[in-house]
């Protein structure tokens, strides 16, 4: 009786434990595996500003102004504004280098606390807190947990208000920091155009017209060895007065200008947490590029292709078209070791306590429970080899038979 009733006691607690490690993985952890709510925590990076514009007038200089470069990141969760499934995170970056530039930016995120993109969200802006913005789908701050070093992810660019592609680093693909293995990322983009809200902030550092004049024009290509008078004396001496004067009138217009980032990076990220240990290096040039109306003069010079003069501008005027963006600024910055220690740091604990809920708990609560089937099946087994094979009951002696 006594061996019968420890071996249900357990199997009961050993099915429990079995059931609890279960439910734990299905129920526990996404409940606690989560973006935390009191993140608190300031990368520093450091590199070179690079200034090619004169920052009274705007006009272009014969050799860029090079100053170093400071930059703090701080990112700060608060807590009372995020709930169980959402995040939300302010991030202030502080610019310095010397007397050039000195620029806070302030974003806001909202997160989903569990796959770590970002979500349509009110309270989720760039720059301005009225100007909103929906970086949903998007990662910005941090990379899921489980980062998988062969995939590539969407990330959202406060400066365009659009996403580029975080790619796998082919050229070195893992390493060590701090003791941390990491996957290493790359990405890169030509000439995406800046947002409205960006190019406002750039304003109240530097002059950035919204446009220019041909003469402008003529001499920023005179200052890079093209010269356009020669070129335009030959097109107009093969026009018709009527024609000429069209030229001169689409010469005269207002030419819009459009500020554009080219930019290429690489990042360090640790795959069980998705943080990004270490920004290995950024480079990023802030150009501007004339949207010439090339409409009217390309038709002219379709129309008279066979004329000396016409086949010399020609190949001008379509490369005005396709010639790169002149740059204004450019940074140049990497993180500092430092920092990448103390974001290890943040990172190892993380991971500590990711590993703690997903592996070990369970994997405790499981080989407990196992340990006790077998235990309680054990002990079952040891009472039946004791106790021997049941005692057959004695025979009944056939009753004497009565008779009447």
């Amino acid at each position: 009786m006594a061996v019968s009733r420890s071996f249900k006691i357990a199997m009961g607690t050993g099915v429990a434990l079995v059931a609890a490690a279960g439910l734990w993985v299905a129920v526990a952890v996404p409940a606690v595996v989560k973006y935390p709510t009191d993140l608190n925590v300031t990368p520093e990076y450091a590199g070179t500003f690079r200034l090619y514009v004169n920052p009274a007038t705007g006009a272009p200089l014969a050799a860029p102004q090079e100053l170093p470069l400071t930059i703090d990141r701080h990112l700060d969760a608060d807590g009372s504004a995020s709930g169980a499934t959402r995040v939300v995170v302010t991030e202030t970056i502080t610019q310095k280098a010397g007397t050039l530039l000195s620029a806070v930016q302030t974003n806001s995120y909202v997160l989903d606390r569990r796959s770590m993109k970002n979500v349509a969200d009110g309270r989720a802006y760039s720059f301005d807190p009225s100007n909103v913005v929906d970086r949903s789908g998007s990662y910005r701050l941090q990379f899921p947990m489980g980062t998988d070093a062969d995939k590539s992810y969407p990330v959202y660019k406060n400066e365009t208000g659009t996403t580029y592609s975080l790619t796998p680093d082919s050229t070195a693909t893992g390493g060590k920091i701090e003791g941390l293995d990491v996957d290493y990322f790359k990405a890169q983009a030509n000439e995406v155009p800046l947002s409205a809200a960006y190019v406002a902030g750039l304003r109240k550092l530097v002059p950035l017209p919204a446009t220019m004049t041909f003469d402008q024009l003529q001499a920023r290509l005179s200052a890079s060895g093209v010269d356009l008078d020669p070129i335009l004396t030959g097109l107009r001496a093969a026009l018709t007065p009527a024609e000429r004067t069209a030229l001169t009138q689409a010469l005269a217009q207002p030419i819009n200008l459009s500020y554009v980032s080219t930019f290429d990076g690489r990042v360090a990220i640790e795959p069980d947490t998705g943080t990004e240990v270490d920004i290995v290096g950024i480079k990023e040039t802030i150009g501007v590029r004339p949207l010439l109306n090339l409409a009217p003069i390309q038709a002219l010079l379709a129309k008279y292709a066979t004329v000396p003069a016409v086949k010399a501008a020609t190949p001008v005027f379509a490369g005005l078209a396709s010639a790169p963006a002149t740059p204004v600024f450019q940074y140049d910055y990497a993180q500092t070791a430092a920092s990448v220690a103390d974001i290890a740091g943040e990172a190892k604990d993380m991971r500590g306590n990711i590993m703690m809920a997903e592996r070990w708990i369970p994997l405790g609560l499981l080989a407990l429970g196992m340990v006790i089937l077998l235990g309680g099946a054990a002990t079952r087994l040891r009472g039946r080899v004791k106790s021997g094979p049941p005692e057959r009951p004695a025979a009944t002696p056939p009753k004497p038979a009565h008779y009447v």
